[in-house]
């Protein structure tokens, strides 16, 4: 904590920011449910961050090209 002539810094969180966290952890939820149900149908869940795909998209395509030779050679 930073030293402010004796005050002591102070973090709050309304009902606003509650709710806004509330609905992403929501979501987190689904997508984990829908990732299980995807690998337990048999699939391979790989994930790719936005600045992946758009920055990195070389690295990407040799990834799943890669992924896609090991499902094809077993």
């Amino acid at each position: 904590m930073a030293d402010n002539d004796g005050a002591e810094d102070v973090c709050g969180q309304t009902p606003r920011d509650q709710a806004v966290a509330d609905r992403a952890s929501a979501q987190r939820g689904v997508a984990e449910q829908r990732l299980l149900t995807l690998m337990l149908a048999g699939w391979r869940v790989v994930r790719f961050t936005w600045r992946q795909v758009f920055h990195e998209a070389d690295q990407v395509t040799a990834t799943v090209h890669a992924l896609l030779e090991q499902r094809l050679c077993v």
